[in-house]
């Protein structure tokens, strides 16, 4: 009997150390892909910031009926921005989804799985935001065609679709995954 609870120890202690030499090599990929994935998410976010400014500025623009930067070649220069910024966040935005999923598809890891859960959540918040933006970039070119040709447009009307304040909710809801994350981050000090 006493032999055997020896035995049963000793492959305890076995057990917990080879799981604790595992955990060593997990936690360092964990910390690589955690801070490869809040890289690209926080890349996606700055050019989220910037094509809202874009838009800012443009929307003042539009106010004045001056259509000369949304036609001919300063028209195609600004889709063209517009287009690009729109690739990079949803190139960035897959980055980032692709190494907390790498998280989550690792052995253990109980915190940074549950960090990586939260930005995973905030991650398709954003991206079902782009098709909207899309949408409504569509809908803005048509009214400046519209207004160019001498049309009396009515931009506001932008401003009461429901595209519009789906992005904002999920903006927020975003917003607040990225807390909740945040604080495990701070909390489970990863």
């Amino acid at each position: 009997m006493r032999k055997a609870l020896v035995l049963l120890l000793a492959l305890g202690l076995v057990a917990l150390m080879l799981a604790g030499c595992g955990k060593g090599e997990n936690t360092a990929e964990a910390k690589a892909r955690m801070s490869e994935g809040d890289q690209a998410y926080q890349a996606a976010k700055d050019l989220f910031s910037k094509l809202q400014q874009k838009q800012s500025e443009l929307g003042g623009v539009l106010a004045t009926g001056d259509y000369s930067k949304f036609t001919g070649p300063a028209g195609e220069a600004l889709e063209l921005e517009v287009t690009q910024m729109l690739l990079d966040i949803e190139g960035n935005l897959e980055e980032a989804d692709q190494a907390y999923r790498a998280i989550l598809a690792m052995e253990g890891l109980k915190d940074y799985k549950e960090y990586a859960e939260l930005m995973v959540q905030a991650v398709e918040k954003r991206q079902a935001m782009l098709p909207m933006i899309k949408a409504l970039l569509e809908e803005l070119k048509k009214m400046i065609a519209a207004g160019a040709a001498g049309q009396k447009v009515d931009f506001t009307v932008l401003l009461q679709r429901e595209e519009l304040k789906k992005i904002t909710d999920l903006g927020s809801e975003a917003d607040s995954l990225e807390k909740q994350a945040d604080k495990v981050k701070a909390d489970k000090k990863l």
